[in-house]
């Protein structure tokens, strides 16, 4: 397919509008009547979750309403009324997935929050939506600041203690919302603008849900395997939600264990017999480089009918070489559909079936489809006036899967929809041959005098040159209206030749001038759970490049003197202070395998001058396997919790020094009553490691204390 026209007109019956099919009355009245239906239909094992372990667990429909009905009474206990919202900060998804239908069967709303880091998103959801209440993990929930109207007062504790374990009561009084009452809110960030919390009610919800099924054949029969955490709505209403619904078996797999071999994925489609998947346009790529470096594997793939390709844009090169890499081990040609949805539509909405040995592998764009049934869109210009077909405009979409708004924000929602009601998705998009087919973000369009494109298309280009590494390049504007391209280089690669490559191919293939070329570290390009780039943190870590670099000669903030010198060391002092964090993470989840990622093999860790200030005596400790015996000895019983501030880094080449304040709290695990308190300064060495840093020597002094000095030793 080639590039919509832009100028032109049509006849007026040609106009960029698409309708599903009518939608059936969606079933279940509500959420937890769903979740009834399912428990009734079946008796047998239909949820797996496969930890980042690679360990399976499976429960029936059955025993995930009977948790939920027990979670439900710990949260009823705790004084949490229908219609108040409730944040879920869980790692387990199988904890998660209780506390959601949990809520769902009292009314309350629940709010999943991204497990990964630390609690800072968890308290800044807590700030945005006006102090609702919190269900998360112990250390997590003795992690948050504790003023009487604070976090911690409104965390009401972790899953397990609210569901009184195995035995405990479940309250089998379910008073749930329906209709239009927000069934789940959904933290939203895109890859481009602040945080944002969307309602999508039951209706919006179990609409979405009959409309896939309809549309994709989804039944009590099928298989289908999901690896997007189920805190993001791909996970949890996409593929969750929508398996409860139609009674679906389904399985959860954890997404650092498929991304850290994604033949993973491969193998559990194999072994499980999935029918239906997901992943996005770099998972397809991940998997074919791989599937091309190790020939020979014994996959059965012929089971697979649907693999949906969304979360970002979709390349019919990515496509065809997917198809072709796994047609050997029967995979259809016919099974990748590409889709289109949003947050804000209740996930996934349009889906368009191909013959992937029939699309064009240079084609500009790849046609997402269809609406599902009870789903439209259409295409139009500044005015909200509908184009004719083939002309690139403006992608609303309207029907009973869209969210009403932004809870808390209705100036944002008010803009969010135009006057006869329909959602503005902030997507281009073109309808041709009866099919819509979306170009990209308009905050992704790239403009530069009459001439345009998306940046994901100049990421396509510069991730197939000599010498920069695949799926790592980025594309966008920046503040001036200048075009910056973030990349990795492969090793090896001479920086001012990529450099050059880099702007002689966009400036032939697009006519556009790249001010800036900046290598990066592919672990240090932030992305949005579905991969998609977040373009404005980018944007502004060149920003703060420029403000150290002006600095430089008046202050030293940067040895470098170049945009991607600066950039490389900027991510370096980010690493050396992350070895401190994972020191103190590993600490306070009592993780050893991330506590001891912390340290080199010989490091040295001295705390003897904390010991002197509080009366009590520690050897020095040498190597990380004594100082990991010694900080996590399984005999002292102790809950912790440290803050780490007022970092200050000192950087040579492959050494550093790091200086910070770092606030310890201990508690005796079987008595919260008692407690020390430290205010320490650690003076830590540091060698690098590859992309990381390690700590090869820490000093820690102290400044004051309160508290008990015997708590420390679990006494």
């Amino acid at each position: 397919m080639g590039s919509p026209q832009t100028t032109g007109r049509q006849p007026a019956a040609e106009v960029s509008l698409l309708a599903g099919a009518p939608l059936p009355e969606p079933g279940p009245a509500n959420l937890a009547e769903a979740l009834h239906q399912a428990a009734r239909r079946r008796s047998d094992p239909a949820i797996c979750h496969i930890d980042g372990s690679g360990n399976e667990s499976w429960s029936s429909y059955g025993e995930l309403l009977d948790e939920a009905s027990r979670v439900l009474g710990g949260v009823r206990r705790a004084g949490v009324r229908p219609g108040e919202r409730v944040l879920l900060r869980l790692g387990r998804e199988r904890e998660l997935l209780a506390a959601f239908w949990a809520c769902v069967l009292g009314g309350f709303v629940p709010v999943p929050v991204a497990s990964q880091g630390g609690p800072g998103p968890l308290e800044a959801a807590w700030h945005t939506l006006h102090r609702p209440w919190i269900i998360t993990d112990t250390v997590t929930g003795t992690l948050l600041p504790g003023p009487a109207e604070g976090p911690r007062a409104h965390w009401i504790g972790p899953v397990d203690a609210l569901g009184g374990g195995p035995a405990g009561p479940a309250d089998t009084a379910p008073t749930p919302g329906a209709g239009h009452d927000v069934a789940v809110l959904v933290l939203t960030a895109g890859s481009t603008g602040a945080p944002k919390a969307v309602m999508l009610s039951h209706e919006n919800v179990l609409s979405r849900s009959a409309g896939t099924i309809l549309a994709n054949g989804v039944g009590e029969r099928c298989v289908t395997l999901n690896w997007m955490p189920l805190d993001h709505v791909s996970g949890l209403v996409m593929f969750h939600v929508r398996d409860v619904v139609a009674a679906a078996t389904q399985i959860h797999a954890d997404k650092e264990w498929v991304l850290a071999d994604p033949l993973r994925w491969l193998d559990v489609m194999d072994r499980h017999r999935v029918n239906i998947a997901w992943a996005a346009n770099s998972a397809f790529d991940l998997v074919s480089s791989r599937v091309e470096a190790e020939p020979g594997r014994r996959w059965d793939l012929s089971c697979v009918a649907y693999v949906m390709n969304g979360g970002a844009p979709v390349k019919a090169r990515t496509i065809r070489r997917f198809v072709a890499n796994l047609a050997p081990y029967g995979l259809a040609a016919t099974v990748i559909r590409p889709g289109w949805g949003m947050s804000e539509t209740s996930s996934g909405v349009v889906d368009h079936r191909l013959d992937a040995r029939l699309l064009d592998e240079d084609a500009r764009y790849v046609p997402v489809g269809v609406p599902h049934p009870g789903v439209a869109v259409r295409v139009v210009d500044e005015d909200d006036r509908v184009l004719p077909t083939g002309s690139l405009g403006h992608l609303q979409v309207s029907g009973p899967t869209v969210s009403r708004g932004y809870a808390g924000a209705e100036e944002l929602t008010r803009h969010a929809f135009t006057a006869d009601g329909w959602f503005r998705t902030g997507d281009m998009a073109f309808v041709e041959d009866g099919a819509l087919t979306v170009t990209g973000s308009v905050d992704d369009l790239i403009r530069q005098g009459g001439l345009l494109c998306h940046g994901h298309e100049i990421e396509l280009l510069v991730g197939e040159l000599d010498g920069i590494a695949a799926s790592s390049v980025v594309a966008c504007t920046v503040e001036g209206g200048g075009l910056a391209v973030f990349c990795a280089l492969a090793d090896g690669t001479d920086t001012g030749a990529a450099v050059r490559r880099v702007r002689a191919a966009v400036g032939a293939r697009f006519g556009l001038a790249v001010d800036h070329v900046v290598p990066l570290d592919p672990a240090d390009i932030p992305r949005t759970p579905t991969g998609k780039p977040k373009r404005a943190r980018l944007r502004a870590l060149l920003r703060g490049v420029r403000t150290d670099m002006q600095l430089i000669h008046h202050h030293h903030a940067l040895d470098a003197t170049t945009t991607a010198d600066a950039v490389r060391e900027l991510a370096d002092r980010q690493e050396i202070v992350d070895a401190l964090h994972r020191f103190a993470l590993g600490r306070d989840l009592k993780d050893p395998a991330l506590f001891r990622s912390a340290f080199t093999p010989d490091a040295e860790f001295d705390f003897r001058p904390v010991g002197v200030r509080i009366g009590l005596e520690f050897p020095p400790m040498h190597g990380v396997d004594t100082i990991a015996a010694h900080v996590l000895a399984p005999d002292v019983d102790l809950d912790t919790s440290h803050t780490v501030t007022n970092c200050r880094v000192r950087h040579d080449g492959d050494e550093a020094g790091l200086t910070a304040l770092v606030e310890a709290q201990h508690l005796p695990g079987a008595d919260h009553s008692r407690h020390l308190l430290l205010k320490n300064v650690y003076d830590v060495d540091l060698v690098r490691d590859d992309r990381r840093w390690l700590m090869r020597r820490v000093r820690v002094a102290n400044l004051w204390f309160t508290g008990d000095p015997q708590v420390i030793l679990g006494r």
